[in-house]
């Protein structure tokens, strides 16, 4: 082989391995390859077109991370369905059955330094408690009223609502209240009673 032939073949060797490197460096650019093992890439407000993105997308604990990150902000529940706005797009997750979606927000802001995003909630359905698991609610300022009705209690927080029933007749459900949000340093609920009850 001569020496100009040679060159060619360097030459020819030389651009395939620059067009190949060209093609990698642009297609994980562009989002269209991704090296194994790579986490997906965050879509951008384009790929939402404003319709959100499907259920299941992200899911509720990367949800709670872009609360911490201090990318969320809005959010809306209704049922189990949460609606989240972000500085990169919109998209829905799915809130686990018995989750208080805005406590976990609310703890997602604090551990990362942020504000909590204004939030919303409709038609979530009360979840049934132990009485000490309710006294644990008002014990963290997460109930904002109870009412008695006879023996079963309805207790209302930023974004469930809770139900529990009493352990005895005799339970004095307001210095139970009382001392449970003493032991947390926060206001106590209010609390109404219905005529009638025992």
């Amino acid at each position: 082989m001569n020496r100009g032939a040679s060159i060619a073949v360097l030459g020819a060797s030389a651009a395939l391995v620059v067009g190949s490197m060209l093609f990698l460096v642009v297609g994980i650019a562009a989002g269209v390859w991704q090296p194994r093992g790579a986490p997906p890439p965050r879509p951008s407000p384009t790929e939402f077109g404003g319709g959100g993105i499907q259920l299941g997308a992200r899911s509720y604990g990367e949800f709670l991370q872009d609360v911490r990150e201090g990318t969320v902000l809005q959010i809306s529940q209704q049922e189990e369905l949460i609606q989240v706005e972000a500085a990169f797009g919109s998209y829905t997750v799915s809130a686990p059955a018995t989750a208080d979606v805005y406590a976990d927000v609310q703890a997602a802001a604090e551990s990362g330094g942020v504000d909590v995003p204004p939030f919303a909630s409709e038609g979530v359905e009360p979840v049934t408690v132990e009485y000490e698991e309710f006294l644990a609610q008002i014990e963290t300022g997460r109930i904002s009223d109870v009412t008695q009705q006879g023996d079963e209690l309805h207790a209302t927080g930023f974004s469930r609502e809770y139900v529990t029933t009493l352990p005895s007749p005799s339970t004095n459900v307001l210095a139970d209240i009382d001392a449970a949000a003493r032991r947390g340093g926060v206001d106590p609920p209010v609390y109404t009673r219905i005529p009638g009850s025992p």
